[in-house]
């Protein structure tokens, strides 16, 4: 478009900011973050204790801006505490006073702005009581002035006709509220902004914007007044104002950007930041690795010969770890660990931690690399910029007690997510066949049978009749959704019976997502470094449905920080084996080290198929069917199994060879291979590619450096929209055929 800035006033929150930061510096514009926020009626001293049946508080909008680094970390406060007040409709709250204390000590370093049509200043103004509206408008203005050095009168115009509204007294029209808006602001000498309500970015999208609403509200229409509310060039804007106003719009603006000095610096020199819970983690993790490795020597009665080969690799992951200035993140890991295991609560890694002997030493893994052939640098290498992944799988109902342990010894915070309404593919095959449309499915619930209930609770006031109970509804809506829609097998055919609707359905499935509300992250919780806190970088909320604070940043965002995120994902499995280990009587619950590799009785229930009982990741029918194919003689067969029966392996007919390969010896004898290398790795799966360390392997060996493999492995497991174009590149690149 144009334009030298972009600024966001996200509803009540500053979700969007990390995302916009950094859009807007590779595109080479300014960004101004910051929220819309919410001013609690200031007339009212009963806002935070209402009496039943009390009149509703009014809540007002206002814009504020960073202009500065010390202006955004002023803002994260602010936004963090206007979710700790006193909830209606779920928004955030704040009051004059809160305004005025920030204003006096802040001020200087932000951008304030009257807001939208919804303003404290232009909703005085409209009301226009006592004929004293421009007066008292003025007035409010003026005490923000005092407090906001940076005060921005703020115009938007959207064609909307407001006669209709019953407290509207003289300002019918935009044309009217900016003509007094913009003569307060010149006779008290301010500077003018134009403000575009963006509700979404390309003015084709209205039809989707209004069936979206009419979903999240229970199939009433609530469509925007109005000529739309896009993301709109600077020329489609100039159209709404004189030119006058035009101009002095366009100075306030210059003024605007003149006072930008923002740069985040956590966001723009990334560098992990660890929290400092020990003197001497090097030193500390030493201690406990080579006292760990002695003692499993004795044990489990290692030659010589092996210990070498476990000092080495021991060396050579502290040297990795140590490097990149880990080994704090792995003392604090294994302190939550020890305490799960102090509070018998059952706790488990899973994923590519298991390839490291820093973590088997720790206690924070139960596998042995050494002996199982994992690999340590898919886990960690010293061309990773990020923190490692630790994921920890915890017994369900034990998961809040280790997340309250946390929460209470780190400054931590549980990690927000932001919930799709629905515009994506439901991959589950249905008996049909093909796929369900999610959209589709909650157009269904939201909009058809809400708008039936409607109908019918309006049927029934006309004839006088009680209110329809919530079978009626269900009943009506169905027979009327049946008549509609009943026939209907794909999402083009509502074409056909609700042509406006569709053209919306289609819309948003183009738009690949549409965010609907927030919620806790099921495993992510967030600590704040040594240097970046949490409380000065990352704004929180409030999940008012479990009372929980998160970051108002998803999981993706905080981890620009360099913050240390903790992956603790609840698992309903861990209790069945938790509580199962304990029935059959043994001391300590949540240990399962008694139980013997290759298991005659365990493999036989494997092979029988009957997974069905509670067997994680192998309830499925394909995993059972697999699991009676192969079939599975040992625990190392339980290994390849997993790894087979899943979608990549099968889709590419890995699976099918090695199945063909365990039962056939002349068809074993056939396998070739294009170099001895391949042999060395593929030999053990008959030449077929099943696990990601083979592929790190044969590489390595051919010579591909760490950095290089890992850039390969992303583009092996990278799927879904837009995946193949994007690997060709990172191939090409690899091969050295672009820069």
């Amino acid at each position: 478009m144009g334009q030298p800035a972009i600024g966001f006033l996200d509803h009540g929150n500053m979700s969007g900011t990390v995302k916009g930061y950094k859009a807007a510096k590779e595109a080479g514009i300014k960004f101004f973050p910051g929220f819309e926020g919410y001013l609690i009626d200031p007339t009212r001293d009963d806002w935070d204790n209402l009496e039943k049946g009390a009149p509703k508080v009014e809540r007002y909008h206002f814009g504020i801006q960073a202009l500065n680094e010390d202006g955004y970390k002023a803002l994260v406060k602010l936004s963090s505490l206007s979710h700790t007040r006193p909830r209606f409709n779920r928004f955030s709250r704040l009051t004059l006073s809160d305004l005025a204390k920030f204003g006096m000590e802040h001020g200087e370093n932000v951008a304030f702005y009257t807001g939208c049509y919804f303003g404290y200043v232009q909703q005085t103004l409209v009301r226009n009581e006592g004929g004293k509206g421009k007066v008292n408008a003025e007035k409010i203005i003026r005490q923000f002035t005092r407090w906001f050095p940076n005060l921005f009168v703020e115009l938007q115009h959207h064609n909307i006709d407001h006669s209709a509204d019953e407290n509207v007294h003289g300002f019918d029209t935009d044309d009217d509220i900016v003509d007094a808006l913009y003569d307060i602001a010149v006779r008290n000498g301010l500077p003018v902004v134009a403000g575009q309500d963006s509700h979404y970015c390309d003015q084709g999208e209205k039809s989707a914007h209004n069936l979206m609403k009419t979903m999240v509200y229970a199939g009433i229409d609530d469509e925007f007044p109005g000529d739309s509310f896009h993301l709109a060039t600077a020329d489609w804007v100039r159209e709404h104002y004189s030119d006058e106003v035009w101009s002095s719009i366009e100075d306030g603006h210059q003024r605007l950007l003149d006072l930008h000095d923002l740069s985040i610096t956590p966001l723009d020199n990334f560098k992990n930041d660890v929290p400092k819970i020990s003197k001497a983690p090097k030193r500390k993790m030493r201690t406990l690795c080579t006292d760990a490795l002695a003692k499993y020597f004795v044990e489990n009665g290692i030659s010589k010969a092996k210990e070498k080969v476990y000092l080495d690799e021991l060396a050579e992951e502290m040297s990795v770890i140590n490097d990149l200035g880990m080994a704090e993140y792995f003392i604090i890991v294994r302190d939550y660990v020890e305490w799960c295991h102090a509070n018998e609560v059952f706790v488990e890694a899973r994923g590519s931690a298991n390839g490291s002997l820093v973590c088997f030493l720790l206690g924070i893994t139960q596998i042995d690399p050494i002996k199982w052939g994992t690999d340590f640098a898919r886990f960690l290498s010293r061309d990773r910029v990020k923190a490692p992944d630790i994921d920890m799988d915890v017994e369900d109902a034990r998961r809040p007690d280790l997340v309250a342990y946390l929460l209470s010894k780190y400054d931590a915070v549980q990690i927000g997510t932001f919930n799709k309404l629905g515009s994506t593919y439901d991959e589950r095959e249905d008996r049909e066949g093909g796929s369900v449309l999610q959209t589709w499915l909650t157009y269904q619930r939201r909009v058809c049978f809400d708008r039936a209930s409607i109908k019918l609770a309006e049927k029934h006031a006309r004839r006088g009749d009680k209110p329809p109970t919530q079978a009626e509804i269900k009943a009506y809506g169905t027979g009327i959704f049946n008549r509609q829609y009943g026939d209907i097998t794909d999402i083009r055919e509502v074409e056909e019976v609700m042509p406006k609707d569709y053209k919306g359905l289609r819309r948003m499935i183009e738009m690949d997502s549409v965010y609907k509300s927030y919620g806790v992250h099921a495993g992510g919780i967030l600590l704040s470094g040594e240097h970046v806190k949490i409380g000065d970088y990352v704004p929180t909320m409030l999940v008012a449905s479990s009372d929980t604070k998160v970051s108002q940043y998803d999981m993706d965002d905080v981890e620009e920080f360099g913050l240390l995120k903790m992956d603790i994902l609840g698992q309903a499995t861990l209790r069945t084996m938790k509580i199962a280990n304990s029935l059959i009587g043994k001391s300590k619950a949540d240990d399962l080290t008694w139980i013997p590799e290759n298991d005659p009785e365990a493999l036989k229930v494997l092979r029988s198929g009957r997974t069905g009982t509670g067997v994680f990741h192998q309830e499925g029918y394909t995993k059972a069917k697999g699991g009676r194919s192969m079939p599975i003689n040992s625990t190392k067969d339980c290994v390849l199994w997993q790894a087979l029966y899943m979608p990549g392996a099968m889709d590419t007919g890995q699976t099918a060879h090695v199945e063909r390969a365990r039962k056939d010896k002349a068809f074993r004898d056939q396998v070739t291979y294009v170099h001895p290398i391949f042999e060395k790795w593929l030999k053990e799966t008959y030449g077929a590619y099943v696990y990601q360390n083979q592929v790190m392997n044969i590489l390595r060996d051919l010579g591909m450096d760490i950095p290089s493999i890992n850039v390969f492995l992303k583009v092996v497991k990278a799927s879904g929209k837009g995946a193949a174009e994007k690997n060709q590149i990172k191939l090409a690149q690899l091969a050295g055929d672009v820069p």
